[in-house]
């Protein structure tokens, strides 16, 4: 088998790898016994533990937050990001995403740990009829690309940034603008929903998110990178 042949073999066996990951997750809730949590639901379940309507979506933010990443949870972010992108349509010249860590990334050859920091943006969104494209919020998903394309691990040019976002499950799929503009720009976009766990009071952990899905899976392959692990995170709840 000559080299050329090995790296054929390996980019489609690399390929099919990161694909059926995306895939296998999909937007689904941790156990099959869970509802997808809609925005409805939500303000039900928020209501009935005192949470009033202007209050649903910072209490949104603050379970997943908590919980997507299971006994490591996400701080809450208050630190503005520039982008000249959204500045350009918007006049706004920045963005505060919910949540930021860094990218860990550990590279094969050679055995490696890279760490970037601000380099993968969490963004909670309790929303109803939106894809999120990037002109939602008066550009900001624009903004949130941008910001990451021109992060560390972006402005290298061989790691992925990227954006999580933990929606109600009315959020059926990411808009095929945001995805095309993140993987020209060489960030990475997962999605997971919130689902209400059955026969659990709303003043329990009746909460979970689900798994989350690439959604871009072409910007990992593109990199010949994989995707950070995300599974499903731990029961919670909205809390007043």
């Amino acid at each position: 088998m000559t080299h050329l042949h090995r790296a054929f073999l390996f980019l489609g066996t690399f390929s099919s790898l990161v694909l059926s990951a995306a895939v296998s997750h999909g937007q689904s809730c941790a156990n099959s016994d869970q509802v997808p949590l809609t925005k409805v639901k939500l303000e039900e379940i928020a209501s009935a533990v005192g949470i009033g309507t202007n209050d649903v979506e910072l209490r949104f933010e603050d379970f997943a937050l908590e919980t997507v990443r299971p006994g490591l949870p996400i701080p809450h972010n208050n630190r503005f990001f520039f982008s000249a992108d959204r500045r350009a349509k918007a006049g706004i010249a920045n963005v505060v995403p919910d949540g930021v860590i860094p990218l860990i990334t550990i590279t094969a050859i050679p055995l490696k740990t890279f760490i970037h920091s601000n380099s993968v943006f969490y963004e909670s969104k309790a929303v109803r009829r939106t894809r999120l494209p990037p002109s939602y919020q008066k550009y900001q998903i624009l903004g949130f690309l941008d910001a990451l394309e021109h992060s560390p691990a972006g402005s290298e040019g061989s790691f992925v940034p990227a954006i999580v976002f933990m929606t109600t499950s009315d959020v059926k799929a990411i808009s095929k603008k945001t995805r095309l503009l993140a993987t020209v720009q060489g960030v990475g976009i997962l999605h997971t929903i919130a689902c209400e766990i059955p026969d659990v009071l709303p003043t329990e952990n009746n909460l979970q998110m689900g798994a989350a899905i690439v959604v871009n899976p072409e910007v990992y392959i593109l990199n010949i990178s994989f995707p950070f692990p995300s599974p499903p995170g731990s029961p919670g709840r909205v809390r007043p």
